[in-house]
């Protein structure tokens, strides 16, 4: 059907598309570029260089941001206008996050899974003994290769 290649440019047209969506789509898009030094602290990779306004990272390249993780070979990320220019082995996994009532039960179910981070932020109960329990769960969502 499509080529090796083709597939490849496909998904990272549509990789590019996501991440230049709005941010009423990903809940904030890149914000956190606007402060770098917040950012580059999360950054993490092998080699570190600065080229006038683009911070270029090479070698296991980890680069957050709120709802999508980019990993890569290479990224050249560039402060003033936001852009990141990712090559190689290049990875997005994107985040979702929620929150709400459980039960205990489903409290533990929660926990036992592998892509979810929960956290407890409250409890509360009924007359009848019934607990709910307040929560807010991370996790990994799609993943784009």
């Amino acid at each position: 059907m499509f080529s090796c290649k083709a597939k490849y440019l496909i998904a990272l047209t549509a990789a590019a598309m996501l991440l230049m969506a709005s941010p009423a789509v990903f809940g904030g898009g890149f914000g956190d570029l606007r402060d770098p030094f917040k950012t580059i602290k999360s950054i993490r990779a092998d080699s570190w260089h600065i080229v006038g306004k683009n911070i270029v990272v090479e070698g296991n390249v980890f680069v957050p941001t709120p709802d999508v993780d980019i990993f890569a070979d290479k990224a050249v990320i560039n402060i003033e206008n936001e852009d990141i220019e990712a090559t190689g082995d290049i990875r997005f996994v994107r985040w979702y996050h929620t929150s709400g009532s459980v039960t205990p039960e489903r409290l533990a179910e929660l926990e036992r899974g592998e892509d979810v981070k929960v956290t407890v932020t409250g409890v509360s109960g009924d007359l009848w003994g019934e607990r709910q329990i307040a929560v807010k769960a991370d996790g990994i969502g799609d993943s784009l290769q």
